[in-house]
């Protein structure tokens, strides 16, 4: 087994390799290409996600009814844009958005979720 030497040649820009197994040095770049390749099918498999959505396409992306997000929309909690009439949404602005909203969110639920563990405990003490 001889040990790998690679030396660039400055004159002509390219690396002589010298000292190396033949067989080791196939070997080697085939793995490197394999796993550049599989790389490369991964991307390709992974499904790529639309960019912009109308108003029944990003509601049901979100899981919402299109009145929710008519109002949270309005309220300017979503972005949008209107084209000639047409409202449509770009997914990363609004995912953004509500990321950013998060932990307002989780603020109001802890205290709508402590004021109704406050009254049920009520009423189990009135009973």
């Amino acid at each position: 087994m001889k040990k790998q030497r690679i030396v660039p040649d400055c004159l002509s820009g390219h690396l002589l390799i010298r000292e190396t197994d033949r067989d080791e040095l196939v070997a080697d770049v085939a793995a490197a290409v394999v796993i550049q390749i599989r790389s490369l099918l991964r991307e390709r498999s992974e499904p790529v996600e639309e960019k912009i959505k109308n108003r029944p396409g990003m509601a049901k992306y979100l899981g919402w009814s299109i009145s929710k997000l008519d109002d949270r929309t309005a309220s300017g909690l979503i972005p949008s844009i209107l084209d000639g009439g047409r409202r449509i949404y770009v997914v990363a602005d609004v995912l953004e958005a509500l990321r950013e909203r998060t932990p307002e969110a989780e603020a109001k639920a802890k205290k709508r979720q402590a004021a109704k563990t406050a009254a049920r405990r009520k009423m189990e003490d009135i009973k």
